[in-house]
């Protein structure tokens, strides 16, 4: 609780500083390119999630 104040503090100095505006909820453009990451967290995911060990791999392939 008691970082509150710092943070509301810290986002009105930058406000003010950069002036930056403020963007209506209808305006963000959350579409674009949401299907090039999802492909890439998915390669990223796969990538990550292959087992390395030999034994890791024979396990991957006796339970799945």
């Amino acid at each position: 609780m008691q970082s509150l104040p710092i943070f509301f503090g810290c986002w009105i100095f930058w406000k003010v500083f950069k002036k930056t505006k403020w963007v209506a909820l209808e305006d963000i453009d959350f579409v674009t390119g949401r299907r090039e990451l999802d492909e890439m967290m998915d390669a990223e995911e796969e990538l990550f999630s292959r087992p390395t060990g030999r034994l890791a791999r024979v396990w991957a392939a006796v339970i799945g």
